[in-house]
């Protein structure tokens, strides 16, 4: 497994899983993936009715931070992988990227995300965190 491929790796890990803030309306404490989500619902319904108002101003601000809280996470699964692919031998790492990859997944199983904007629960797990 060379270092690209660790980067993507993690990097996909920490975008779905690892739960960061973020203000939409409301502040919630979710993966990107669910900014993200979010800030699509909210282009759809911009769209829909017309660009202008308060679901514009939510989606412009939401875009903003899915883009700084990716970038940031970018950037650690790119020193994170530099500095593994660095110490862990290439015969390793494969158990090393998956063992934190499945650690993030498993963690993101317990109820860790606050998430207010949700109709079903103040706190969430991954499974739950798109209904």
């Amino acid at each position: 497994m060379g270092p690209r491929t660790v980067k993507y790796v993690l990097f996909l890990s920490f975008f779905v899983t690892i739960p960061v803030p973020y203000y939409m309306g409301e502040l919630e404490f979710a993966p990107v993936l669910r900014a993200a989500f979010i800030v699509g619902l909210g282009l759809v319904v911009m769209v829909d009715a017309g660009v202008g108002g308060l679901v514009t101003l939510m989606a412009l601000l939401g875009g903003v931070q899915v883009l700084f809280w990716g970038g940031a996470q970018w950037a650690v699964s790119g020193l994170a992988a530099r500095l593994l692919c660095a110490s862990v031998d290439e015969s390793r790492r494969i158990w090393f990227v998956s063992a934190v990859a499945a650690a993030l997944l498993s963690v993101g199983l317990t109820q860790i995300y606050a998430t207010p904007l949700s109709s079903l629960t103040p706190h969430s797990t991954l499974r739950e965190i798109f209904r």
